[in-house]
């Protein structure tokens, strides 16, 4: 017999993190069985400390952007696309190396401050959707990918 109910135990395993649950359960079928319990092994957090895209990513070729029109939004949309110009080389670097935490703060840096203001002044215009679309999932930490950086070259090479 337990020297607790049972039932007022629940609440706090429900609480802990599935790796201390595993663990625990682990020790206690190793203690019980009169076995040595067996090696336990720890997987950290993808969300924490994991790369956004482990492994080669491949480089990316020169880019050549689009002609926008003169127009307000033109110029806002170029201006995106020189700044990425200048930043496309480093993203693919980091993306191989940084977590999603540690690309979200790049994201936020000064680095990416005109990028950000650009595309806000550039609101919803329709001529320049995949453009918007590329930058949103592109500068996501969680969704920065090699794929991602294909698809901003592509839409400022298109122009739109």
């Amino acid at each position: 017999m337990l020297p607790y109910p049972v039932l007022d135990v629940i609440p706090v395993v429900k609480s802990l993190p599935a790796v201390v649950i595993g663990a625990i359960v682990i020790a206690l079928t190793g203690c019980s069985s009169g076995s040595p319990s067996p090696a336990i092994s720890y997987a950290p957090p993808v969300n924490d400390s994991t790369p956004v895209a482990p492994g080669p990513v491949a480089s990316l070729g020169p880019l050549t952007l689009g002609n926008f029109p003169s127009t307000v939004n033109g110029n806002l949309a170029k201006a995106i696309c020189t700044s990425w110009a200048g930043l496309r080389h480093e993203y693919v670097q980091k993306i191989t190396v940084d977590t999603a935490y540690q690309m979200n703060g790049w994201f936020s840096s000064a680095d990416w401050s005109k990028i950000q203001n650009d595309s806000m002044a550039l609101g919803n215009d329709q001529a320049y959707s995949n453009l918007e679309t590329a930058l949103g999932v592109g500068m996501t930490g969680e969704d920065a990918s090699a794929a991602s950086a294909a698809a901003l070259d592509k839409a400022c090479e298109a122009a739109d």
